[in-house]
């Protein structure tokens, strides 16, 4: 199981595929609490509690066993003639928009017998960005998947865009930020960056 790639180049099949390991491996990792993560998690949801961090931990292990075990079909989607510069769409699955990680439906998932619909198709906007990148608030195909995959499995809401403007949305309203597709993006990027490239990557 895992990411079933279609309608891409060999090399763009290479990326993908690297890029699912990375992308497991990371949400793995950070969900094992391996290098540990308050202060990106005060960070990027503006709350490094007990309580709080023990929810995240949960949510992104159960990322990296969906991601693993579940289908997910990722695949170019064809110009219908017009231009189009958006990275990525992640298209609704068939039981609709929830989060997959949560305790009402992460059971439900993993034990079903029946294949959901999971689907993420890349745009004009994928190509010409670099797989990975050091410094912060800076575009990569990382972080479109990642974006792309918790919006498809979490169900989080696209409230706000952009890495300065997310970084003040955990300093204003942490409830929002929890929600917000982006806070989660780049928290998990800058965990990624941090173990790669050391703690001078995560700095602002």
């Amino acid at each position: 199981m895992g990411f079933i790639i279609k309608d891409l180049n060999f090399d763009q099949q290479d990326v993908v595929e690297t890029l699912e390991n990375d992308i497991v491996s990371t949400f793995r990792i950070a969900g094992l609490f391996q290098g540990g993560y308050n202060v990106l998690s005060k960070q990027w949801f503006g709350d490094e509690s007990a309580l709080w961090v023990t929810k995240l931990q949960c949510s992104l292990n159960r990322m990296a066993i969906i991601i693993a075990t579940k289908s997910i079909h990722i695949f170019f989607l064809k110009d219908d003639g017009g231009y189009r510069s958006n990275a990525a769409t992640a298209f609704k699955p068939r039981s609709g928009w929830k989060d997959y990680t949560s305790d009402e439906h992460y059971d439900n998932l993993i034990s079903s017998k029946k294949s959901e619909t999971f689907s993420i198709g890349l745009d004009t906007g994928w190509y010409g960005k670099p797989p990975h990148c050091q410094f912060v608030a800076q575009q990569s195909q990382f972080i479109i998947l990642v974006h792309e995959l918790i919006l498809l499995l979490m169900g989080k809401k696209d409230d706000m865009h952009h890495y300065y403007s997310c970084l003040g949305l955990a300093n204003t309203n942490s409830r929002r930020a929890k929600g917000n597709t982006d806070n989660w993006t780049f928290f998990v990027d800058a965990y990624w960056r941090k173990n790669n490239y050391g703690p001078q990557s995560i700095s602002i």
